[in-house]
Order: C-alpha cells, then sequence, then structure tokens
C-alpha cells in the first residue's frame, strides 16, 4: 500500500468512485487517487484536485471541456509541477 489511497472494494458507492477514478485517470493521462485530504475528490500525480461530482458529470455527458480546464490551469505545489 502507498501514501496515494487506500485500496477499496464492496459496496456500489465505493466501485463507482473506482470506475470514476479510471475514467478520469484514462482522460487526463495523469494517476489519480481518492480520497484526496480526506476528502470527496480525486488529486491528480501534478496535486490538482477535482471535485467527485465534476467527474461524474463529465463522464456521463462525455464532456470533458471543464475536467481539461481544471487540470491544464487550476494551481498545483510548486514540488509537484506537471513537466
Amino acid at each position: 500500500m502507498s501514501s496515494w489511497g487506500y485500496f477499496q472494494q464492496g459496496n456500489a458507492q465505493q466501485e463507482e468512485i473506482m470506475r470514476l477514478g479510471q475514467a478520469l485517470n484514462n482522460h487526463i493521462q495523469c494517476a489519480v487517487h481518492y480520497p484526496a485530504f480526506g476528502k470527496n475528490l480525486f488529486e491528480c500525480k501534478c496535486g490538482v484536485t477535482f471535485m467527485v461530482s465534476a467527474v461524474k458529470e463529465a463522464v456521463r455527458t462525455d464532456d470533458w471541456g471543464l475536467i481539461d480546464e481544471i487540470h491544464k490551469t487550476k494551481w498545483r505545489p510548486v514540488n509537484k509541477a506537471r513537466k
């Protein structure tokens, strides 16, 4: 186990989080983990956070514009900056 979250298995809500995280990872091509900061957020390897509801809406509508904008423009910790 690493510091990038923990293994989840079981109920439908956890399975949905796993499905959403995988979709986010595949779309932005950046590793993600859940929960970030103990909250209902995904965090990518760059240090950018994404609300679960935003990812859920992107998957539902197949419109990833907001997710792309967040990943490209939101604050990142200096030591995690994407190269």
